[in-house]
């Protein structure tokens, strides 16, 4: 299958001024041919830009299809390492796939999802790492997810792993010569100095399968509940943080009845805003279900946005949420922000009144109507995502998928069978193999090692035409 040459659109179907068809293989020249003249083929340079008239495949009166941009690419210079040829054709639906059709008519084959950066890794233009890195690329929705993309297929990602295996290579290979010479009992690494070279070792990777945590955090967002009593606020806030009217809002209190859940971009990250009903003692079961979905809310959320009315003094409801929030707080880390709203109007709520409620909370002040306060209550947030989402040193590596997290464990869980049978007493024989495994494991993160399901597992993931 890889002797064959591939054809797809590489550009999302729907109305657009350009479409990009990709052919790649080693017959990429000669099908590409059959569409165009003689004459057009003759021009055709490596990396250079041309306009050429296509033509369709197989017929006595060939129709003329698009005149288009191509520009061809010969093998190794091309993304997948093959004979590439990219066509530049006008957008919509019809002509691309009038293009693609004839590219098969004329023996081309479409191409499976993924199958073109497939070829790239198969013929060593990026590693298995960077491969990945390309589906984060095209389905980064932040800035901090792109950044984190970039890191991975910049190689950055992927030297930082040779590093800690050129470190195993090196014990390995005292390892192994000291079994060379096992009958004069002769020991060429000092053994408290490989102990903690391996516990180094452990440490570097008990950070990057925690980085993965920090990942999955930065692709689905920072869970934000915004809280308190009905009608103070909250649907106001979560409309004036999305930028449009997503909640209904009114004087009524309970308007809220269930949880709104939207996800926006602040400051580079991704934040998920729930606004929840008003939590209060009520009768009515359907907003009862709502508050108790607020309390699960609550609950799980790292982060809290608490808010109060400026113009009324705190009443019991709002120090049975404090109570609340601080309970969960204590069974995990949270964030918590009380926000004094409707700073517009007259204040009621004195300071006296905030000094022991608000201990433990960050307080800030805004104003739903004129949008006061909103950016400062932005920045805090961007600030906290990046404490949470970024790496505890700069220009360390984070793993970016399920996959790349599980080897680095099983790299983790192979050098403490090391350690531990360092401690025992065992021979080199056993610890060689415990290091042997570990690197065994980080090669297959870059994919040093792999099998065909693994990379079929990888590559069904991404688009056709990439």
């Amino acid at each position: 299958m890889k002797n064959d040459t591939i054809a797809a659109i590489a550009t999302a179907p729907g109305r657009a001024a350009i479409a990009v068809i990709r052919l790649s293989g080693m017959d990429a020249f000669k099908i590409f041919a059959r569409l165009v003249r003689p004459e057009d083929m003759e021009k055709l340079e490596p990396g250079r830009v041309r306009l050429v008239r296509l033509y369709s495949v197989g017929e006595k009166e060939r129709e003329w299809i698009d005149e288009c941009i191509v520009v061809p690419y010969v093998a190794p210079h091309s993304y997948t390492g093959e004979d590439v040829i990219e066509i530049f054709s006008h957008g919509g639906s019809y002509v691309p796939s009038l293009i693609l059709d004839n590219l098969i008519r004329a023996g081309a084959r479409l191409a499976q999802p993924g199958e073109f950066t497939l070829r790239a890794f198969l013929n060593d233009k990026m590693d298995l790492a960077q491969a990945e890195s390309v589906e984060w690329i095209v389905s980064a929705k932040t800035r901090a997810e792109l950044d984190l993309a970039h890191q991975h297929y910049s190689g950055q990602f992927s030297r930082e792993i040779q590093r800690l295996r050129s470190e195993m290579i090196d014990m390995l290979g005292l390892l192994e010569l000291e079994l060379d010479f096992a009958e004069e009992d002769v020991e060429f690494a000092d053994r408290s100095e490989l102990l903690q070279r391996i516990k180094t070792l452990q440490e570097l990777l008990r950070n990057l399968v925690r980085s993965y945590e920090r990942t999955h955090l930065l692709r689905e967002g920072l869970r934000v509940a915004i809280v308190g009593r009905p009608n103070v606020g909250k649907s106001s806030l979560l409309n004036l943080l999305l930028k449009k009217e997503r909640a209904i809002v009114t004087d009524i209190p309970g308007t809220t009845r269930d949880v709104i859940e939207e996800a926006i971009e602040i400051g580079g990250y991704k934040f998920v805003f729930i606004d929840t009903a008003g939590i209060r003692d009520v009768d009515d079961r359907v907003e009862q279900e709502g508050i108790r979905r607020s309390e699960t809310i609550l609950k799980s959320a790292p982060v809290v946005l608490f808010l109060l009315d400026s113009g009324q003094h705190l009443q019991t409801e709002d120090w049975q949420i404090r109570q609340r929030i601080l309970q969960y707080s204590r069974e995990s880390d949270k964030e918590k922000i009380i926000i004094i709203n409707k700073s517009d109007l007259p204040r009621r709520l004195s300071d006296r009144e905030l000094e022991h409620f608000a201990e433990g909370f960050k307080v800030m002040a805004l104003s739903c109507v004129t949008g006061e306060g909103l950016e400062a209550i932005e920045q805090v947030l961007s600030k906290i995502a990046k404490k949470r989402t970024e790496p505890g040193q700069e220009g360390q590596s984070m793993l970016v998928n399920l996959r790349q997290k599980e080897a680095a464990a099983k790299a983790l869980e192979a050098l403490e069978a090391a350690e531990r049978h360092f401690i025992e007493g065992l021979s080199q024989e056993f610890i060689a193999t415990d290091i042997r495994s570990a690197m065994d494991a980080l090669g297959e993160l870059i994919g040093e090692v792999t099998t065909e399901d693994i990379l079929g597992h990888i590559f069904a993931n991404f688009c056709i035409g990439k």
